[in-house]
């Protein structure tokens, strides 16, 4: 019996820190429009509707886009999600590949995506 109620109790902490909200950050270097006249607008116009389309997503708490003053062509996505789960069916949706399929070729290196949660 007490093992039984041990194991509940595990399974309870695992169900919680499932639940436990999630802020991702990720960093996105465009390649600059010296380079490819108008890529930073496209880029822009990519991130603007994938805002958009995010939006209402199961699980959002806030979706924010920010752009570098110094280097207008660098970009960070910062998101807040109520659990990791929500932020992988996010990962997941037709409209986020979508999203990053076509940024891909606009950008000069590879995504740089931080998950993190609150330290306790």
């Amino acid at each position: 019996m007490a093992l039984f109620g041990i194991m509940a109790l595990c399974a309870t902490v695992s169900m919680a820190q499932a639940a436990e909200p999630v802020t991702v950050m990720t960093l996105i270097d465009a390649i600059p429009d010296q380079f490819v006249p108008q890529n930073e607008e496209k880029a822009q116009a990519l991130l603007k509707q994938m805002n958009s389309d995010t939006q209402g997503e199961p699980g959002l708490v806030s979706f924010t886009i920010l752009r570098e003053t110094v280097h207008p062509n660098h970009f960070a996505l910062l998101e807040l999600w109520k659990s990791e789960g929500d932020f992988a069916k996010h990962l997941e949706a037709v409209h986020t590949r979508k999203f990053r399929n076509d940024l891909q070729p606009l950008i000069g290196s590879p995504y740089d995506t931080i998950v993190t949660t609150a330290m306790q």
